[in-house]
């Protein structure tokens, strides 16, 4: 069974090629270290973000809502993506071995990555869209609204993880979790920090604004999904601009393989 066959498929089974490469860069495992040492630094990095931010936040008084917004929620999540795929390839490094069957670690990194795919898309569009007021920006909001969804077109880019069409419903079902958890915030009336109301952003003040249910909707059901998908298209260009002669390279030599042991076969 080749790859495409699992293109639509609803479920996490990979095909013996896939669970090989899973680990790996699309430029080749002789770039294997430096695909690590990427994933690597881009986990620090962001984890160093996120403390940097609730350091702030803690300064200005509103450090105990910090886990209230939905860009907070994408970036914790980030870094345990980025950390757990640094493993993984750090653990095909040290063994150079394929597990026989997909481990529990490969099905999260892979969840993970389908939900950041739109995720981070989301949050950098909706937030310059419809959240910035025009103000000065912090170093923390360029991070956290602009170079994560930059480290997710790296790692959707240029990783040999498979991405399947029909696993937008990740991302919906995330999506669905914080909008149902903006809907009780608002409406138990618990504490949003320094801001007037109960609501997370202004854009989820509900209870003035009840046609705005209408329009989270419309982005579950809509936006969620384009933006997943654009994001495997993004991986599927890269594959054709960058890496199409390496695949036609690669299918030329199996060809070969192939070819000289029919000889060798026709010989004996």
């Amino acid at each position: 069974m080749t790859t495409t066959d699992y293109t639509w498929s609803f479920g996490m089974g990979m095909t013996a090629e896939e669970l090989s490469n899973f680990p790996m860069p699309k430029c080749g495992e002789k770039y294997a270290g430096i695909w690590f040492g990427w994933r690597a630094f881009a986990s620090l990095y962001f984890l160093a973000v996120a403390i940097t931010s609730i350091v702030q936040d803690c300064e200005e008084g509103v450090g105990a809502w910090w886990l209230i917004y939905l860009t907070n929620w994408t970036l914790v999540l980030q870094i345990v993506y980025l950390h757990l795929s640094a493993w993984i390839t750090r653990g095909y490094l040290l063994t150079k071995r394929t597990p026989k069957k997909v481990p529990t670690h490969y099905h999260i990194a892979w969840i993970l990555q389908s939900v950041l795919a739109s995720a981070t898309t989301l949050v950098f569009l909706l937030y310059w869209a419809l959240i910035h007021d025009g103000g000065a920006v912090k170093f923390v909001t360029i991070n956290t609204h602009g170079v994560n969804f930059i480290a997710m077109l790296i790692d959707r880019g240029f990783s040999k993880q498979p991405a399947r069409m029909m696993h937008f419903y990740y991302p919906m079902i995330y999506g669905i979790i914080f909008y149902l958890f903006s809907i009780m915030h608002e409406y138990a009336g618990l504490d949003n920090g320094h801001k007037d109301g109960t609501s997370i952003y202004s854009v989820t003040n509900y209870s003035q604004h009840p046609d705005r249910h209408g329009i989270a909707i419309v982005c579950l059901v809509v936006f969620v999904p384009f933006c997943y998908w654009g994001m495997v298209y993004w991986g599927q260009i890269v594959d054709c601009c960058c890496f199409a002669g390496d695949a036609t390279s690669a299918k030329d030599d199996i060809e070969l393989e192939e070819a000289v042991k029919e000889v060798k076969e026709e010989e004996i």
